[in-house]
């Protein structure tokens, strides 16, 4: 199941420290049980939830590693999340070492191309056909931004075809 972290935002993979963020949540859950509390469904049809793991709270977790930010737009009353950042920021912590690292929202703002929604994310459920699917995701390489290639193999949207 793909889910979404409520009030969490990690840099896409194709950004800096997008890669170092799924590796640092895979390595957290992997292989271990946890606790998933869906707070709502998102407008593209996503569990946005908290995920549990061993008594910790996931999106902490990569916030404090700086590995993610606290999505104060969806989450404005997450006092944790934000007092977690600062620290994260203020240690010069992962992303934070950056000069100016550019939050994933707004990388994703930019990689939308005119025409394109560029209010964010796409989802294999916005395109009618799959050489529809295939053209956007062709157009924003390098990387998956998106994740419309589930599995890697260079082909978008494959329930399509």
């Amino acid at each position: 199941m793909t889910i979404r972290l409520h009030g969490v935002d990690a840099p896409e993979s194709s950004q800096s420290y997008g890669r170092a963020a799924t590796r640092a949540a895979r390595r957290y859950v992997g292989g271990k049980n946890v606790r998933v509390s869906i707070e709502e469904i998102g407008r593209y049809g996503r569990a946005v939830a908290r995920v549990r793991v061993q008594g910790g709270d996931l999106g902490a977790m990569l916030i404090q590693d700086g590995l993610a930010w606290h999505y104060e737009q969806y989450a404005p009353n997450e006092t944790e999340y934000a007092r977690l950042e600062r620290q994260a920021r203020n240690a010069n912590r992962g992303l934070w070492s950056q000069v100016s690292p550019v939050p994933p929202w707004a990388w994703r703002d930019r990689t939308s191309g005119p025409g394109e929604m560029s209010v964010g994310d796409r989802d294999c459920s916005d395109f009618s056909i799959h050489e529809a699917a295939q053209s956007f995701f062709e157009r924003h390489k390098p990387g998956d931004p998106h994740n419309l290639d589930g599995d890697g193999d260079g082909v978008a949207c494959e329930g399509l075809q």
